[in-house]
């Protein structure tokens, strides 16, 4: 069972508590003068801290309609129809930069990032360039303000993966890409898309042994991972020469197979899998 108490009942408990250590004080004061003080001054900072936290701390209402305005603006964000100019203003229009618990530098970069993916797979490389060029900026942003700083290190490395193999399709640099790639796990040892990313790079260098190693640990962390290697495309785009590998084929085929059998939805309903209202 959990509690969820809004910051004012907080605020007053913390009060009630300091109160009760100031009514000792007059026992104090018979018994020796520093206590007193030390009552007083103890009691004064709890009330000061409750104060501070209870000005600082957003409530659970607040959480709940940012993140609502948070998924209509993605979706004004990446409407195709829009230009980048309206996409910005719509942005500006729903957050504060001063008040916002959205972090709109890595928004903004995210946001890019998917518009540039879009383009890049409908072989529109130069106007995907552009965006990433911008969510580059945005997302470096977010990095030096240490705000999801390893999702922002992954999708650098993501954009620099795929630049890198669109600059020179028989021997990409993937320098760059796996640096940004290891500092997104070195940020957060449970990232999955960054041991997802750094697999497909050791994939794509015949590192077998590697790849292998960061795809097992991003199955371990997460759902979708297991989802991308049963994905037949996903699987021919990037773990082919992986799944032809007379060592590390089998081994592979059984990590599949394991996503498989945790993750199977192929014979459950819909009503299932997308949960409706009430339940």
């Amino acid at each position: 069972m959990s509690f969820d108490f809004s910051p004012e009942v907080v605020l007053a408990v913390g009060i009630v508590s300091a109160l009760a250590v100031v009514a000792a004080v007059p026992d104090a004061f018979r018994r020796f003068s520093v206590s007193a003080v030390i009552l007083c001054l103890a009691a004064g900072g709890q009330i000061l801290s409750q104060v501070v936290q209870y000005m600082h701390v957003p409530t659970q209402k607040k959480i709940e309609l940012q993140q609502a305005n948070a998924l209509y603006a993605f979706s004004q964000y990446t409407d195709p129809q829009a230009s980048t100019g309206n996409r910005d203003a719509c942005l500006l229009e729903i957050y504060d930069r001063e008040n916002s618990l959205i972090d709109l530098d890595y928004f903004h970069g995210y946001a890019r990032f998917r518009i540039g993916m879009a383009d890049w797979i409908a072989g529109q490389r130069d106007t995907a360039t552009e965006e990433w060029h911008e969510a580059h900026a945005f997302l470096k942003k977010a990095i030096d303000a240490n705000h999801f700083k390893s999702s922002s290190e992954y999708l650098v490395g993501t954009i620099e993966r795929l630049e890198a193999e669109a600059r020179d399709s028989g021997a990409p640099d993937y320098t760059s890409a796996k640096r940004d790639m290891e500092d997104a796990i070195r940020d957060d040892s449970e990232n999955e898309s960054a041991h997802y990313g750094v697999a497909i790079i050791a994939a794509r260098q015949n590192e077998f042994e590697e790849a292998f190693t960061e795809l097992q640990t991003a199955a371990v962390n997460g759902p979708a991972s297991c989802l991308d290697i049963n994905d037949k495309k996903e699987r021919e785009a990037f773990w082919a020469p992986l799944e032809r590998n007379t060592l590390w084929g089998p081994r592979f085929d059984r990590l599949r197979q394991d996503c498989q059998n945790n993750i199977d939805c192929s014979n459950r309903p819909v009503s299932d899998l997308v949960p409706t209202a009430g339940k």
